[in-house]
């Protein structure tokens, strides 16, 4: 079921951001007929609106968001089914990993965050899966401030970097969760400290895994696909 979920949204992000990116139409009215044909290059050069904050990321780039969006759903759903006490949240690294690759602009990013949410609302097991709505988005802006923030230290920004976004996305799944379950949240573990104390060790623990899987993942492509600054 999730593979198909998975497969699904891989086809939404790559129609979103395409549509959203470099495939834009222009309608040519004739006398009789309309004909639409695609933006060239030279086009979005004179586009009047090139400056304002639209998409600009390659065909490339929305692939490989979506294709690494699309394996941290898996990878995620099928950690879920251990049943295990820590369910590090793998999404964010996949994330954060498409982020440090492809080097989008701060709006791209927050994009790429919002969708990484909503995948991470389909994996059962959280206490309150609408607050990934905005954790999503807080990761991928703190992977996007530390990233630019730690990149000259080219051998080690790539686990500084998601193991401080990590931190950022798992203080604010559990600053959201408590405003809106606070009850639930005492109904289910008797006080919050006892909440507090169950999942700072959680968020720890993720944010050191999913540094280690991104420093690992982004040493050979990292090199090859990084975007260099224009």
């Amino acid at each position: 079921m999730y593979y198909h979920v998975s497969l699904s949204l891989y086809n939404m992000v790559i129609i979103y951001l395409a549509g959203a990116g470099n495939i834009c139409g222009r309608t040519e009215q004739g006398t009789s007929t309309s004909t639409v044909r695609l933006f060239t290059r030279e086009d979005q050069k004179n586009f009047p609106y090139r400056k304002k904050n639209v998409m600009q990321m390659e065909l490339k780039d929305i692939a490989l968001v979506a294709i690494l969006l699309a394996a941290g759903t898996v990878l995620q759903y099928f950690l879920s089914m251990l049943h295990t006490l820590l369910i590090p949240d793998v999404i964010i690294a996949f994330y954060c990993l498409a982020i440090i690759l492809i080097r989008p602009k701060i709006y791209e990013a927050l994009v790429i965050g919002i969708i990484g949410g909503i995948l991470s609302m389909l994996i059962p097991g959280s206490i309150f899966a609408a607050a990934n709505l905005v954790s999503g988005p807080a990761g991928a802006y703190g992977c996007f401030y530390f990233y630019e923030l730690f990149r000259d230290r080219r051998d080690l920004a790539p686990l500084i970097t998601t193991f401080s976004a990590t931190l950022v996305s798992g203080c604010t799944f559990v600053a959201v969760a408590t405003v809106f379950v606070f009850g639930t949240i005492l109904a289910r573990y008797g006080n919050f400290v006892e909440f507090v104390v169950v999942y700072v060790p959680i968020i720890l623990a993720t944010a050191v895994l999913n540094g280690v899987i991104v420093q690992i993942l982004a040493i050979f492509p990292g090199r090859a696909l990084a975007r260099r600054p224009e």
